[in-house]
């Protein structure tokens, strides 16, 4: 008898335990606002300033952006955060290890992947991307064309 209530006992907990629900630690974040500013110099070279502010629900450790390069030079001139500008790393383990205040750069052949590196939890931060495309603008005798794709998929 004794051994039949244990028993009992363990499967009402198994029962509990399968039942509850497990612990939601999901993640997610959304981009409320995006600034980029283009000016276009007269070699045809575009500089760029480009402003994402972010809004964190869970731990983050990394924010990103793929420039395709569209037979152009991409020149990345620097990342800022919220606790001032980032540093080039070179370091090749920083994709793992995510060095906060870094920042690195892949040419992927394509596109050039800029990648920046801090730890933002349930709070909102912007960050900032500068670059220059080269030969991004031309100049033609009745007209000029830009051709850039500020926003990408």
């Amino acid at each position: 008898m004794r051994y039949s209530r244990v028993l009992v006992a363990l499967l009402l907990v198994l029962a509990v335990l399968l039942v509850a629900p497990a612990a939601a630690l999901a993640k997610s974040y959304s981009m409320p606002r995006v600034e980029i500013a283009g000016v276009v110099a007269g070699d045809g070279s575009l500089s760029v300033i480009e402003s994402r502010s972010f809004d964190f629900s869970g731990d983050y450790s990394r924010v990103y952006w793929y420039l395709e390069k569209s037979g152009r030079e991409i020149e990345i001139q620097g990342v800022g955060g919220p606790d001032g500008k980032f540093a080039l790393t070179t370091d090749p383990s920083a994709g793992e290890s995510r060095p906060p205040g870094t920042y690195r750069v892949t040419d992927e052949g394509s596109r050039v992947l800029v990648e920046a590196f801090h730890r933002s939890a349930d709070t909102q931060a912007t960050f900032a991307l500068r670059y220059v495309v080269r030969g991004a603008a031309q100049r033609y005798s009745d007209t000029s064309e830009l051709y850039w794709k500020f926003v990408g998929d």
